[in-house]
């Protein structure tokens, strides 16, 4: 990777960060945005993967894959 685009694309990460409080207010509006979408799957369990996966895809998680979001809501019943 360039040095001028490392040292670019850190500065934006550094500009970028969010507040843990902010995701508190989303979350409820993101599972209501989702509703739709997650009435084509079939039944609860379905309902609660999409929201863990899509919680998952907002953490800070090294990978965004199904063991990695997957395995810590397991581990911490989160």
């Amino acid at each position: 990777m360039d040095a001028r685009y490392a040292f670019r694309k850190n500065q934006l990460l550094q500009e970028c960060e969010v507040a843990p409080e902010i995701f508190e207010q989303v979350i409820p509006r993101l599972y209501t945005f989702m509703e739709p979408f997650v009435k084509t799957f079939q039944g609860q369990v379905a309902d609660q993967h999409a929201k863990t996966y899509v919680c998952g895809l907002l953490s800070d998680v090294e990978h965004k894959n199904i063991e990695s979001i997957g395995i810590p809501s397991i581990i911490g019943g989160g």
